[in-house]
């Protein structure tokens, strides 16, 4: 609804911005990505692993990892991650070994691997040891549960239910697509 006494847009809520955004999609040709409303995306494991593809290290509250996450000061690289501290994960003589770059993409420089950001919140809670540990089933569940709820990613509310198929994460590679040439920003 606009007010042209002064110009002011009221804006859609709820149900009304559905409709709206639907009808500009469908009858106008809007060229507007699907809409998912919050219901939707609760029974849709392709929503959630959307949404999984698209968080990065930046969207995860960095006070609450049990790992020590420092800022840097090195060109490219945002923060460090330091593993010592989580039961179960690798030591780190430097506690600077893993690097998280201006782009969200975390890199573990003593394994070469990099870690995607639900993987992460995996390894800070200790529901697996290493960075290449398959997400699957509950563990994969946990893992989503705990960055939406504990590590505060925007990730949309997902009801398992009884799925067809069991929910797992592809390898941290396929979801990162960014290439690290260098990863150290050498």
């Amino acid at each position: 609804y606009v007010d042209h006494d002064v110009g002011v847009e009221e804006p859609l809520d709820g149900d009304a911005y559905d409709r709206a955004y639907r009808r500009a999609r469908e009858a106008y040709g809007a060229p507007l990505p699907e809409y998912v409303t919050e219901a939707d995306a609760a029974d849709r494991f392709d929503v959630v692993i959307a949404a999984v593809r698209e968080l990065d290290f930046h969207d995860l509250d960095a006070w609450a990892f049990d790992a020590n996450v420092t800022e840097a000061d090195a060109a490219n690289v945002t923060h460090y991650v330091d593993p010592d501290p989580v039961d179960g994960w690798r030591d780190s003589a430097s506690g600077e070994s893993v690097l998280v770059f201006d782009s969200g993409t975390v890199w573990d420089a003593d394994t070469e691997e990099t870690i995607d950001a639900l993987r992460l919140v995996a390894l800070d809670s200790g529901l697996i040891d290493s960075p290449t540990d398959t997400l699957k089933g509950d563990t994969f569940t946990e893992a989503y549960r705990l960055a939406r709820d504990d590590y505060g990613a925007p990730l949309p509310r997902w009801e398992v239910g009884d799925p067809d198929v069991e929910p797992i994460l592809p390898a941290a590679d396929e979801l990162v697509d960014e290439e690290l040439e260098d990863p150290r920003g050498d």
